[in-house]
C-alpha cells in the first residue's frame, strides 16, 4: 500500500509541475540557472532521447502494459523494502509520462542540463532512472527478493 502511494506521489508532483510548465508556450525559457540547469519548456512526442518521435499511441500502448506488468511484480513477488521503492519510482515516473501522452500526445519535458548535452527531461524520466538504477544495484547485490 505505501509503493503505491509513492507511485501515486511521484506521478501527482510530476503532473503538477508539468501543468505549470504547459502555462507558458513550448519553446519558453522559464528560468536560467546556468552554468548548471535551464527550466524550459518542451513536447516530446517519442520516449527516451526522443526515440520514436511521433507514435504517441504505442507508445502509451507499451507504456501502459509495462505499467501493469510492475504493478503485478509489486503484488505476486517477495521483494525487499528497496525493490519495491524502485518499482514505485518506475510506476510513478511511467505513470506521469503515460498522462501526458493520453492527454497531450506527448510529454512535457522541461528540465535541460547546461554543462552537458543531453536530452531536455522531466521528473518522471528522472524517477523511472533512479528507479532503473537502484534496481540494477539491488539486483547485483543479491538484495531483489526477500529471503525465505
Amino acid at each position: 500500500m505505501k509503493t503505491m502511494l509513492l507511485a501515486a506521489a511521484v506521478a501527482a508532483l510530476d503532473q503538477a509541475i508539468k501543468r505549470l510548465v504547459r502555462a507558458a508556450p513550448a519553446g519558453a525559457l522559464l528560468w536560467d540557472a546556468s552554468p548548471v540547469f535551464q527550466l524550459t519548456h518542451v513536447d516530446n512526442t517519442g520516449a527516451a532521447f526522443s526515440l520514436f518521435r511521433g507514435n504517441p499511441a504505442p507508445l502509451a500502448v507499451v507504456s501502459l502494459l509495462l505499467l501493469l506488468l510492475l504493478m503485478w511484480l509489486l503484488r505476486r513477488a517477495r521483494l525487499t523494502r528497496g525493490a519495491r521503492i524502485s518499482l514505485a519510482l518506475l510506476l510513478g515516473g511511467g505513470a506521469g509520462n503515460l498522462i501526458d501522452r493520453l492527454l497531450f500526445g506527448g510529454v512535457t519535458d522541461y528540465v535541460r542540463l547546461v554543462f552537458i548535452r543531453f536530452p531536455v527531461f522531466n521528473l518522471a524520466d528522472a524517477a523511472v532512472t533512479a528507479g532503473v538504477a537502484a534496481l540494477l544495484m539491488l539486483l547485483l547485490a543479491g538484495k531483489l527478493e526477500e529471503r525465505k
